[in-house]
């Protein structure tokens, strides 16, 4: 089985079946925006049926179950984290505060998560994907401005380390662009600063080398691919 969404809509398609669909929810009334695999107790009597549901007040970014799907934590377009846990037998019947922080013990990989060195640059992904959501706030740039030169040094250098790779490359290379349009008078006066640069100029030779042999061996490999499809 797998899940797909798009627009407000939910579906499911049976792979091993052919790829038919064999159930469309669209019971929401915003986009679904991410999706999740949770644990299964009980099905309900109407197969898919929709038996609960949620109201948030802003539109939901990000949603993530622990594995055992007693705790929920959901991301808010607002930027706000709502955090809360399912009651168990032992719950029912008693009043709890709604503080994150009673949740229990944090298991060590999601306290490795919680260490500020955890987005250092281990995890692109991860500080891509907040640039990523800044661009969409309009505050990237602002930040970019009110940068110190320490702060400058390591955004330089975390452009150095990925501007370049396919998969961040269309948001990074035009990222790289602006710092250098708007801090170039900060980078011509540090030393570190065009250390970084050269650094990053290396870098983008480089990949322009790489790209012009792979041009050059696609333009070897077509014409015979071509000749072997007519035979």
């Amino acid at each position: 089985m797998v899940a797909t969404a798009g627009g407000n809509s939910l579906k499911i398609w049976d792979l091993i079946g052919g790829g038919k669909m064999v159930y469309s929810m669209e019971s929401h009334n915003k986009t679904v925006t991410s999706i999740c695999v949770g644990k299964v107790g009980k099905e309900s009597g109407g197969g898919f049926a929709v038996t609960h549901s949620m109201r948030f007040p802003a539109p939901l970014m990000s949603i993530g179950f622990s594995p055992d799907c007693m705790t929920r934590v959901i991301g808010s377009s607002n930027g706000i984290i709502f955090a809360g846990r399912r009651k168990g037998k032992e719950d029912v019947g008693e009043s709890k505060s709604g503080n994150f922080w009673a949740l229990g013990s944090v298991e060590e990989p999601q306290r490795r998560a919680l260490r500020p060195t955890y987005f250092s640059g281990k995890n692109p992904e991860n500080v891509v994907a907040v640039m990523e959501e800044m661009v969409a706030r309009r505050k990237l740039l602002k930040c970019v401005v009110n940068l110190d030169e320490e702060e400058l040094g390591l955004l330089l250098g975390f452009l150095h380390k990925h501007s370049t790779m396919p998969r961040h490359s269309g948001l990074l290379m035009g990222l790289t662009k602006k710092v250098l349009e708007m801090r170039a008078d900060d980078i011509r006066a540090s030393d570190a600063l065009k250390s970084h640069i050269r650094n990053l100029k290396r870098s983008v030779e480089e990949e322009i080398r790489i790209q012009h042999s792979l041009q050059e061996i696609q333009g070897i490999i077509s014409p015979l691919l071509r000749i072997a499809g007519r035979r």
